[in-house]
């Protein structure tokens, strides 16, 4: 009779898929301080990466030439956390939290496009 080594049984008996995953599994190309600010409110590693692939897409979506991770861009995306944070505290949000987070961090990246773009200089073109 053969006998089935242990870790073949354990593996037989445990299915990742059903494990939940604290913050600390995130995976790396998620910003530290985007984890820490998230951390709180969403002990899961699946929330904490989608909430951030949202905010891939809206970063390319607005075409910024910044850096996402530059301090002062990650800070507004935090601080776009924040907000939806609040909105959902106070029953703000009609549909899901991740849509309302992602049109936040849709306009803050907006304001960053914005201030990319140089004005008509008016008086220069005269």
């Amino acid at each position: 009779i053969a006998k089935t080594s242990p870790s073949k049984r354990i593996n037989k008996r445990i299915n990742v898929k059903d494990i939940q995953l604290d913050e600390s599994f995130t995976p790396s190309i998620v910003p530290q301080e985007f984890i820490d600010a998230t951390a709180p409110f969403y002990r899961s590693a699946d929330v904490i990466y989608r909430l951030w692939n949202r905010v891939l897409i809206a970063y390319k979506k607005s075409a910024v030439n910044r850096p996402i991770e530059e301090n002062e861009v990650l800070t507004d995306v935090i601080r776009a956390f924040k907000e939806s944070v609040f909105a959902q505290k106070v029953s703000k949000i009609r549909n899901t939290f991740e849509g309302y987070f992602y049109r936040i961090v849709e306009a803050k990246l907006a304001v960053w496009k914005r201030r990319e773009i140089p004005l008509f200089d008016w008086l220069a073109n005269e």
